[in-house]
């Protein structure tokens, strides 16, 4: 069950702990991050309340196949799932690229899509 999605506390990046997928040109706010290495699994532990929220920092790097599965699970856990570019991210296309990035709570995504705003690798 997945506790910490639906834990209001965590709502202000300073106090997340955050998965990335690439490495952001410099700090963007959170308490720590870890970098695991493969985005469906970082999603999975943001539903599961291992990680608070996850950040690709590079751009278009991620077909449907390494994302979606993991951006379902947070679906059904309560976690929230968006592009950093607020594009679509159920794709048809083999071709076409996403940039998630994941929270527990809506008030930390909208931190997290803010942050990863500020540059654009």
């Amino acid at each position: 069950m997945a506790q910490r999605a639906a834990d209001p506390a965590v709502e202000l990046s300073r106090r997340a702990i955050v998965g990335l997928s690439g490495f952001p040109p410099r700090w963007l706010g959170w308490k720590q991050y870890r970098a695991l290495g493969a985005a469906a699994l970082d999603l999975c532990a943001v539903a599961c309340g291992t990680l608070d929220g996850y950040v690709d920092c590079s751009r278009d790097a991620h077909g449907v196949w390494d994302y979606l599965g993991g951006a379902l699970v947070c679906q059904e856990a309560g976690a929230v799932v968006a592009d950093a570019f607020s594009r679509q991210l159920v794709l048809r296309s083999v071709t076409e690229k996403r940039t998630p990035v994941a929270a527990a709570t809506p008030p930390l995504l909208q931190e997290l899509m803010a942050a990863r705003s500020t540059f654009d690798s």
